[in-house]
């Protein structure tokens, strides 16, 4: 039997076992803390995680846990109207239209249990100290002094990854100079709707509030330390609480802080890993919080890679389909990074054309946002739904009209409810395919491409290939040495 062992700690980790262990796949796991994190820390969880979330039927537990954040209001700009309602963009492209924000800590408390119903065994106080190859296989070794041998090895170790280290692969890196502070604090207010994200573009600092639990009055408030605060190690939320809530300019009165911590802005990526040593997560990128995608891209990382490592591993596919891991996803972390960083340079720049960004590009934003079409455009790339993988060997090229081949399959309520599949699925519209080399389901044409076509659907509900030539689909199959599993 194939070993796999997932090395870390946190959400992106436990997710990879997750959707591992869906597709029947064993997994050992090893973290080096004695439990889960008791803390918020990273909170918001966007659209395209919880589908992924849904196909392996835990996306119920987050929902519930969660708030759900309809709407942002742009202080300064969009007072008494909303810069956009996530339901009103997003209604129709997902079954999660708005912005989910729950604590880290019940982030991994949902995923644990999951684990443990599915009988993953979670080797705690297991901290790495080697790994040494052996043969084919890799031993990692423990402070604890237990040895585990592993045919493939994934790193989800944080910044600070081991696994990384070991790879001795560059992580390239630039940090903002200001310092950035986070606090979690009881707030009372009137004002506030507590189902909106506040975000202040003010002439002092950038600052941002949503709720961490409405019902309890908790909120998170994200922002900039003021400038003339040197010595931030010494620095308290008391110190700064009074131009916060000035910059803010919301009536609102902080009780409690439950929390409060200053940190840099670093952004950093390395490559994905190759062969039977791959990273994921804040072990291979970490980048500044706008758009709180820290997190949901480690999910995403996990759920491309656990597919291709469990066809790999479990049914004997060309090893080359884990070199599109890197393919696909290092793209993504490299304009994640580029983007966020161009979203802080802008706030953070010169005072000049920091005014400019904050009173005229907001403002155009503000009009034009609610336009139908910007909206369409807009809920895919908050919630990460417009994420494609167009240059990779995991496809192959083909158009036909607007849909092409790496994009997320288009939502289509009623099919998106059928395809929590494990394996690869051919959507056959009036073509009728004959000796298929995987599941098909016949549908009517509910996208309206007006012909015959079929679409082959991967594990994570990418496109494979869209056309009508069903040579392609086993040429597809044959090229990658893909074949069908018994059990599936």
């Amino acid at each position: 039997m194939t070993r796999i062992a997932i090395i870390g700690a946190g959400p992106t980790w436990l997710s990879l076992a997750a959707f591992l262990t869906h597709m029947g796949v064993k997994v050992e796991v090893f973290e080096k803390n004695k439990k889960t994190t008791k803390y918020s820390k990273a909170m918001i969880m966007h659209a395209r995680s919880l589908e992924a979330f849904d196909d392996v039927g835990i996306a119920d537990s987050f929902v519930k846990e969660g708030e759900h954040l309809t709407s942002v209001k742009i202080l300064n700009i969009s007072q008494n109207k909303p810069l956009f309602d996530f339901n009103k963009i997003g209604k129709g492209l997902t079954k999660f239209p708005d912005v989910l924000t729950i604590e880290q800590s019940k982030t991994e408390s949902i995923l644990v249990e999951h684990l443990q119903q599915s009988w993953v065994t979670i080797n705690r106080s297991h901290e790495i100290t080697s790994i040494t190859p052996k043969g084919k296989k890799q031993t990692l070794s423990f402070a604890n002094g237990k040895n585990y041998d592993a045919d493939y090895v994934v790193g989800c170790d944080w910044a600070r990854s081991f696994v990384r280290h070991y790879l001795k692969l560059p992580f390239g890196w630039s940090t903002v100079q200001e310092n950035f502070f986070v606090a979690d604090a009881i707030i009372q207010s009137k004002k506030i709707n507590k189902k909106e994200i506040y975000i202040s573009f003010g002439d002092k600092q950038f600052c941002m509030l949503f709720p961490i639990d409405a019902q309890k009055n908790h909120y998170r408030i994200i922002g900039m330390v003021p400038r003339h605060f040197d010595d931030i190690k010494k620095l308290t939320f008391a110190m700064i609480q009074k131009e916060v809530i000035e910059n803010l300019s919301l009536p609102i009165t902080i009780v409690k802080t439950n929390r409060f911590s200053t940190y840099h802005v670093h952004s950093r990526y390395s490559s994905f890993g190759d062969g039977h040593i791959l990273l994921a997560g804040d072990a291979c990128h970490i980048h500044t919080p706008a758009g709180g995608r820290g997190m949901n891209t480690g999910i995403q990382d996990a759920y491309n890679l656990a597919w291709k490592l469990a066809m790999v591993s479990s049914w004997k596919a060309d090893k080359k389909l884990l070199s599109t891991y890197n393919q696909e996803r290092y793209p993504v972390a490299q304009e994640l990074i580029h983007s966020t960083d161009r979203l802080f340079g802008y706030v953070n720049s010169n005072k000049l054309f920091s005014f400019f960004f904050r009173t005229v590009i907001i403002r155009i934003a503000a009009l034009i946002v609610n336009l139908w079409l910007f909206r369409k455009k807009i809920f895919p790339l908050l919630g990460m739904l417009d994420i494609a993988y167009a240059k990779s060997d995991a496809i192959t090229p083909s158009t036909l009209w607007s849909i092409e081949s790496g994009q997320r399959l288009p939502y289509v309520p009623a099919l998106y409810e059928k395809l929590r599949q494990k394996w690869f699925i051919i959507l056959d519209c009036n073509v009728r395919l004959e000796d298929a080399p995987c599941e098909v389901m016949n549908i009517d044409d509910c996208f309206w491409l007006k012909q015959s076509y079929l679409i082959l659907v991967r594990p994570d509900k990418h496109i494979a290939y869209i056309g009508n030539d069903a040579q392609q689909i086993k040429k597809y199959f044959a090229q990658r040495e893909v074949k069908k599993n018994k059990t599936q």
